[in-house]
């Protein structure tokens, strides 16, 4: 005897929702002042430590004025020759540079605007940085163009081997780039003809590195002392 079971309905599923624990995670959340969370391309990050920035600043230059080598100074003002070492040279003082540029980021946290320091954060010139921060300061700015003139001589040497190419005005390697104290004062000296090898001795290394150290000095020595209040902003 056959038995046949009568079909039955299939019961819809059903579900509960359960709300998810507490955050135990207590971190503040960072948010712009309308509530929205920052832009994943304007990441959030701490100024430098002063300190810190100074004294990378001092190894930097005292390694790259000892002729990028640990040991003693060498007194001798012969060209820096070598297979590579204008490149290893051009590299030096492009880390010069940088180091400075942090500083510069370590000073304005203490008398800049976020405004002004988010303006000065987005800028890879520095020597547009380090006027935008003196006239924050309120103080002369005489080396923007020993800085531009080291930033030429420095891309010749990183990029082509300190062979002088022939490029737009202001490209170009200049005459007197490696005495930046004298540079900054007598305005913009003259290009180097193209083809021309640019010759950099350890005595040119040290005048670049003492002209780092005189900027950051100031800079310090102008932080602890009285300064006027920020401004408002950068134009």
């Amino acid at each position: 005897m056959n038995m046949m079971l009568a079909p039955t309905a299939a019961r819809p599923l059903q579900f509960r929702y359960s709300p998810p624990p507490p955050r135990m995670d207590r971190t503040p959340r960072i948010v712009h002042c309308d509530g929205s969370p920052p832009r994943p391309e304007q990441p959030i990050s701490p100024a430098p430590d002063l300190a810190l920035a100074l004294v990378t600043l001092r190894r930097g230059t005292r390694f790259l004025g000892s002729g990028l080598r640990s040991g003693p100074a060498d007194a001798t003002a012969t060209a820096i020759t070598g297979h590579g070492r204008t490149k290893v040279i051009g590299n030096g003082l492009r880390e010069v540079d940088r180091f400075l540029s942090l500083l510069i980021d370590a000073v304005a946290s203490g008398v800049a605007t976020p405004e002004d320091r988010a303006a000065l954060a987005r800028l890879d010139n520095t020597a547009r940085k380090l006027a935008m921060l003196r006239t924050t300061m309120a103080l002369a700015s005489p080396d923007d163009a020993a800085l531009r003139a080291i930033g030429r001589s420095r891309n010749c040497l990183f990029h082509t081997g300190g062979i002088v190419r022939a490029g737009l005005p202001g490209s170009v390697p200049t005459l007197g780039w490696a005495a930046p104290e004298s540079a900054a004062r007598n305005g913009e000296p003259a290009p180097l003809p193209p083809g021309s090898h640019l010759a950099v001795t350890p005595e040119d290394l040290r005048a670049i590195c003492r002209f780092y150290d005189r900027i950051a000095d100031e800079l310090v020595a102008a932080l602890a002392g009285p300064l006027p209040p920020p401004r408002q902003s950068i134009d």
